[in-house]
Formats: structure tokens, sequence, C-alpha cells
């Protein structure tokens, strides 16, 4: 029989009695000899033992044990973990094929604290610049609309230790209603306008900064052309619903996201707990250059013998970039293509 104490994290469990039966059949015939040999003799019948039935430890133990929960920042404030409790099941069962019938015992869960307490995480907390990058943008109205729009909606995010950042699911829809704007974008291999054109360079410059905090990179597009406003091989383009910049924390405790434009440039800032001291060094070579040429197709609408240049070409290139990470004292730790 187990029952357990879900408050004092304990498995109550009192071990079970035997009991008997016997063959009744057997009795009545050895009662018939006794009485047709004439000696009415007392007759003896072997009892037969039956065990209790297992108890399910393994139910009771799943119902009390739990992981142990680090602090974390929320709503302005850090919040105390709380203590994980687990046991060893094997020694728990040789514990319990030792013991006596009828005898009780009582298993306390083991207690797992949480690695820090809510006040070292405070202590911690957003202390050091993790990374920091600024790009110019051109001086288009719309533009920077979308630019301001797009920072103001990331800026303030907090991601504790293991969460993931979505740009699309931070910004949203870029809609009218919200007051984005049409300005450039590349869809497939043209320049078109569409609302909210622009943002590309918030997700790319919030992108070059995750890489240079040493964040782990969840999901990344990169654009058909090569862009200004990051080095080349290390932009991110998006499209809500289709083309999103993922990024997890996956430091020891929470990051923050500080992102404006103003000034003509677009800001990013990383702060969190850089405990290591470890540094980042961001490389790309361009290992082949592909030139343009001429295309043309025809547009019924010129006249014949007519023709006009509907985009201003560029060459290709194959660029390999890496990710170099230092330690404190300047030694090279890794470094990721």
């Amino acid at each position: 029989l187990t029952m357990d104490d879900e408050e004092a994290k304990t498995i109550e469990l009192t071990v079970g009695q035997l009991g008997w039966t016997l063959d009744p059949d057997a009795l009545y015939q050895a009662a018939l000899a006794a009485v047709a040999d004439g000696s009415y003799s007392p007759v003896t019948v072997e009892l037969t033992a039956i065990p209790p039935d297992d108890a399910d430890i393994q139910e009771a133990y799943q119902a009390l044990y739990s992981e142990p929960v680090e602090p974390y920042y929320a709503g302005g404030t850090v919040h105390e973990g709380s203590n994980g409790y687990s046991l060893d099941l094997s020694a728990v069962m040789a514990q319990i094929q030792n013991a006596e019938y009828g005898q009780h015992l009582s298993i306390p869960l083991e207690e797992t604290p949480p690695e820090m307490t809510a006040e070292e995480l405070e202590s911690k907390l957003f202390r050091d610049r993790l990374s920091s990058y600024s790009s110019a943008h051109t001086a288009n109205t719309n533009r920077t609309e979308n630019l301001r729009l797009a920072c103001s909606a990331i800026d303030g995010t907090v991601l504790n230790s293991g969460e993931t950042f979505s740009f699309n699911q931070t910004v949203g829809e870029r809609t009218s209603a919200k007051g984005y704007r049409s300005a450039t974008v590349y869809v497939g291999s043209e320049s078109v306008e569409e609302l909210g054109g622009g943002v590309c360079q918030v997700a790319s410059s919030l992108y070059y900064a995750a890489l240079q905090a040493n964040l782990q990179i969840v999901e990344r597009t990169m654009h058909m052309f090569a862009v200004s406003y990051v080095p080349i091989g290390l932009d991110a383009t998006v499209n809500y619903g289709t083309l999103d910049m993922k990024f997890r924390n996956n430091m020891d405790y929470p990051i923050r996201i500080d992102a404006w434009a103003e000034g003509g440039t677009v800001h990013v800032r990383l702060y969190g707990s850089n405990i290591d001291g470890i540094s980042v060094q961001m490389t790309t070579t361009t290992t082949n250059v592909y030139e343009w040429t001429t295309q043309y197709k025809l547009d019924t609408s010129l006249g014949a013998g007519y023709s006009a240049v509907t985009q201003s070409p560029s060459n290709g290139s194959r660029v390999v970039s890496f990710r170099n990470v230092y330690a404190a004292d300047g030694t090279l730790i890794s470094s990721t293509q």
C-alpha cells in the first residue's frame, strides 16, 4: 500500500501482511480417511501463503517528482525559484524488499535546490553590455517610420535563460493600422514597394548583435541582394508569416534588448551577464564574385526598337562568415562558420 504526502514530499508505505489459504477438498478427504479407518485422529493440511500485491512506487514517485526551477525575471521583478525533488528508485526498491511484513516505511524525496538564488540573479542582472550594433539608414520618411516602429516593438524585450526570441512574433504583422508605411523591399529578384519596407534593417542589426553576444541562432535567412547596413554575409531578411529571425538565450542569465532609431541610425544593444568575460569577433571573406550580365524582357508597351533599364545591375558574391569566440585572456575558444 502506498500513500504519498505531497506537502512533505514523502512516500509513506506500509509493507503488507501475508494471507493464507487452504485446499478445502484436501481437508475433507483427510477427515473422511480418519473416519473410515476408525482412528478419528486429528488431520493436518498445509496452508498456502498469499503474498500482498506489489505497490506502485513509480506512480507515487511521479506524483511527487519535480525539477528545480531557477529564479527568473518577469514584469520588472526577479522571482525566487523553487526546489526540485527526486529519489534513487533502485535504492528504495531494495529498502522495500528488505523490510519486514507489516513494517511502515517513510521515504522522503531528496531536495535539489536551484543553482542560484533570486538575490544572486538580481546582483548580476543586465550588468554587462553583451554587444551593440548601429547601422545608418537612408533618409526616407516612410522607411524611417517603419524602422522606428519595429525598434519600439522589440525595445525592452527580456529573454530568460532558455527562451527564444522571434522577430515576427514580437514585432507582429506590419499593417497600416499599426502605422507602417510603404517602402522598398526585395521580393524575389526585384525591388517593390510594400508595407513595412525597411524592417529587415532592424532584424539584421539585431541578428548581428545576437551573433556578437554569442547567442544561439535558431532561424535566419539572407536577402537575395547584398545590403549596405551590415557586413556582407551577415544580414537577415524577415517577412511576416514566412521568414523569421529567431535566436535563443543560451546563457544562464536573462538578457535585455534595447533598440531605437534616431539621427539616421538604427541602434541595438544587448545587456546580460558576461560571467566568463568572453568576446566575439565576426569575420567575413568573399570567396567568389559573379559578374552581372544584361537580361532582356519583352515589354509590348514600348515601341519597336526602344528599350529601358528596369533594374540597375550588381555583381553576385559567395561569402563565408565566421563567429570567433575569445576567452577573457584573448585565447581563441572557437571559430564557427
